[in-house]
């Protein structure tokens, strides 16, 4: 069906994933119309990346991040379009990057993370003292680090990248996974960042906590992907973004 429908020309033999509209699909064909990569999409039958490209039932919600997620995951590039001279172009103030296409503003949204990420870290152990420490070996407190990074980030008015665009208009659920997503995104990065540069805090019972509650953030997107229930309560979810 996914060489009738889809492609214009036979690809090699892979695994059947059956989709929630009834179709089936070839597991990599499926993964290239989400994220748009294939170059044998037939453009008169040329489907919606969140519909089946066989009938067209739309089976979730597309988000940017998502996108990017599978084709990190799965190793597969991205389409990296670039924008019309002088009309899309623009000057990234704070990241100091020109931004002329997709890869290029997703390296600025991803400079600016990391920067708040590093402002806010250290601005962390100069506020100690009007900011008290929850853990009885006098760690500062990570998690809230972390939802004061994604507040610098979202009044700043980003991402504004296609790449890691997800959906801010619905409430609970009907966010998306790519509102979890970013979250996961962040907090890698700044995981990443405190291991590099500052390892000595992995001793402390704020990492423990900040780890336990990452963890939570990563079950949280498997219930969401597998369709089983979660709450907006857990670890105070619903005070992100």
């Amino acid at each position: 069906m996914c060489n009738y429908v889809y492609h214009t020309k036979t690809i090699p033999r892979t695994t059947y994933l059956p989709l929630t509209c009834g179709c089936w699909i070839h597991y990599d064909c499926f993964l290239r119309h989400v994220v748009g990569t294939s170059p044998n999409i037939d453009p008169r039958i040329g489907r919606p990346n969140d519909c089946c490209p066989i009938c067209r039932t739309r089976l979730f919600t597309l988000e940017g991040i998502v996108m990017l997620t599978l084709a990190t995951r799965t190793k597969i590039s991205m389409v990296d379009i670039q924008y019309p001279l002088h009309v899309d172009y623009y000057w990234d103030l704070d990241a100091g990057l020109y931004v002329v296409s997709d890869s290029t503003a997703y390296t600025a949204d991803c400079k600016i993370i990391e920067k708040i990420i590093i402002t806010r870290f250290i601005a962390l152990f100069h506020n100690l003292n009007s900011r008290p420490s929850p853990y009885l070996d006098g760690s500062p407190d990570l998690w809230t680090c972390y939802y004061d990074i994604l507040e610098d980030i979202d009044s700043r008015g980003y991402p504004k990248s296609r790449w890691l665009q997800f959906n801010r208009k619905g409430e609970g659920r009907l966010k998306g996974v790519g509102f979890l997503l970013f979250g996961m995104l962040v907090a890698v990065k700044m995981r990443g960042f405190m291991v590099e540069y500052h390892a000595r805090i992995m001793m402390t019972e704020a990492w423990a906590d900040f780890e336990n509650c990452r963890e939570e953030l990563q079950r949280m997107i498997l219930k969401h992907v597998r369709g089983a229930g979660w709450s907006w309560a857990d670890k105070g979810f619903s005070a992100a973004l």
